[in-house]
């Protein structure tokens, strides 16, 4: 019961320190999508100057040869991958940094998201910090859901050559078992991950803080509170079911942002209460509109 009122508490005050700053918040997501869909563009144009299929059509293309995928094509995905995760690496982070401080009762401008931008060390830094977690995530997907997978793609091809019942049946039996370790590696991939959702709120904070002290200050902080996130994360699902219409994303992509900026800070700062052994409150904000976390407000107000 009291975790299902922090949330709402969470996504009260998202909501009032998104009032003053909507207009900002869109444009930052167009911004984010624009650059995006600028990358997916220069490769396809790039693509059709050379020749090659774009990424999408080898995608899509039902049956296509093997020898289609040419060493040009996969280096030149290669290349725009790499490009694009260095800019938009640093550039995600620094829109964390103005969701985060927008929470801290700020209102700092749209051009503050290129923070990350302002000079090399930080840049490669942010650079590293985004490497690092990106590393371990693909590692921890990879054990998690990756015998799952494997046994339920098993399963499937079975299926399609098998003609006997006893084959048909271990085939349905491995895609039904695959299936179920999948969605419960999942579960647990999702639970894990969340351990490294505070590292980039630290380093955001105060650039000047190590990566590797970052990533070792998330996973103490988040550590009692895994689950918690993600059943956060869950309750935002009628949400993210609703942006399959598209036009929902303009409100539900700031206001899950700023949600998560909030939880991101009251578990910072409730970490660090416990580390100095006393309940600090958050400096009163110099614009009172947006609400400011304060750890020991959250828990009067959840507190039965």
């Amino acid at each position: 019961m009291e975790e299902k009122m922090l949330r709402r508490k969470i996504k009260r005050d998202a909501r009032s320190a998104l009032c003053n700053n909507w207009g900002k918040a869109v444009c930052i997501l167009m911004i984010m999508l624009a650059v995006g869909v600028l990358f997916a563009l220069f490769e396809s144009v790039i693509s059709v100057a050379l020749g090659m299929h774009t990424f999408r059509e080898l995608l899509f293309l039902d049956g296509y040869a093997p020898e289609a995928i040419s060493v040009t094509r996969l280096a030149l995905s290669g290349a725009m991958l790499l490009l694009s995760f260095l800019v938009l690496a640093p550039l995600s982070i620094g829109v964390l940094q103005w969701y985060y401080r927008i929470t801290g009762g700020e209102s700092p401008e749209i051009s503050s998201i290129f923070a990350m931008f302002s000079s090399m060390k930080t840049y490669w830094k942010s650079i590293w910090l985004s490497f690092n977690i990106t590393i371990r995530s693909a590692i921890w997907t990879a054990f998690l859901t990756g015998p799952g997978a494997l046994i339920l793609y098993w399963g499937v091809q079975t299926l399609r050559r098998v003609e006997g019942n006893t084959g048909k049946a271990l085939a349905i039996t491995g895609i039904l078992s695959g299936l179920v370790l999948f969605l419960l590696g999942t579960v647990f991939l999702l639970t894990t991950l969340s351990k490294y959702l505070l590292a980039f709120y630290l380093f955001a904070e105060g650039p000047e803080v190590k990566v590797s002290e970052a990533i070792r200050a998330s996973l103490k902080y988040t550590w009692e509170h895994r689950f918690r996130l993600f059943g956060f994360f869950l309750s935002f699902l009628p949400w993210f079911i609703l942006c399959i219409l598209m036009v929902p994303v303009l409100y539900v992509a700031p206001y899950l942002s700023c949600a998560t900026a909030i939880y991101a800070r009251y578990l910072i700062q409730l970490g660090r209460s416990k580390e100095m052994e006393a309940t600090k409150a958050y400096e009163a904000p110099v614009h009172s509109d947006a609400p400011v976390v304060d750890v020991a407000d959250y828990n009067e107000e959840i507190r039965p």
